[in-house]
């Protein structure tokens, strides 16, 4: 493949998506950055899976944005863009697979690749789509009835949106194997493939979730009488962190489920056989 090329595409690519309110500059710089890694490795595998995550996401984050906006006021401090920070979040540790595979390519590269992006792609169709329920929001490991867009809960839509998200990582993973045939990974059955991807992805979401609702810094407004992620609140005062840890942002738990869906790739890879 011509990497020029394709660099010029991926770089076209992204920013459109700038553009289109998808990315922030940061976030614009940090996913081409990303990008052109795999491309400059040529982990051709690896770079389709990850645009085929952040495309779909992306759409699916755009979906019905002012009613999801509504629904999550005052709680939530970033909006639809993703920036630098939720760049890395999401695809730091895919990134760092992906560079050790080129030095170390097989299959327990693709595995821990799989199970990390599944979990990062079911948490956030399980977001997206969970806000759009309607239906009872409950913290994850107590079952309380919250808010909608509370740190840590769940909805049985939601569950049905990390799963379908996993899953059709799972096949698209299958698909881009049929189409560059990485020697290495030769051998590798769907059914192993998509069962990787969808334990990992939902897995991965409910450890996202208890992380979530347990260790994740909550802030409160005073003023407003809120629990919220945001530092300067919506009415324009400053918050207090009322519990969680202060160093833990929902960036912070998103990598760390990326990191456990990871590891958790790597051991479906070896037991799903």
């Amino acid at each position: 493949m011509n990497t020029a090329w394709i660099s010029l595409i991926l770089f076209l690519f992204l920013l459109a998506s700038y553009h289109k309110r998808m990315l922030s500059a940061s976030g614009f710089v940090g996913a081409l950055a990303l990008a052109l890694c795999f491309v400059f490795f040529k982990e051709w595998l690896f770079l389709s899976m990850m645009i085929f995550f952040f495309l779909s996401s992306s759409l699916l984050t755009q979906w019905e944005k002012t009613k999801k906006r509504a629904i999550t006021e005052g709680q939530t401090e970033k909006g639809g863009r993703r920036d630098l920070f939720q760049v890395a979040a999401n695809g730091g540790v895919p990134w760092v697979i992906g560079c050790v595979s080129f030095f170390h390519p097989s299959s327990y590269g693709l595995f821990a690749f799989l199970g990390s992006l599944a979990t990062v792609m079911a948490d956030t169709w399980g977001t997206e789509l969970g806000l759009l329920s309607g239906g009872p929001v409950r913290v994850f490991w107590t079952g309380k009835i919250v808010k909608a867009g509370t740190s840590g809960g769940v909805t049985a839509a939601g569950y049905g949106g990390g799963f379908l998200g996993s899953a059709l990582l799972g096949v698209f993973a299958w698909v881009m194997l049929q189409v560059f045939q990485p020697p290495v990974l030769a051998g590798l059955t769907f059914s192993r493939i998509f069962l990787v991807s969808v334990s990992s992805g939902v897995l991965g979401m409910s450890f996202d979730s208890l992380l979530g609702a347990t260790c994740q810094t909550v802030l409160r407004c005073d003023t407003c009488a809120e629990e919220t992620e945001m530092r300067i609140h919506v009415c324009g005062r400053t918050t207090r962190r009322l519990k969680g840890l202060a160093v833990l942002s929902n960036d912070g738990v998103n990598a760390l489920s990326s990191l456990v869906g990871s590891l958790m790739g790597l051991g479906f890879g070896v037991l799903f056989r």
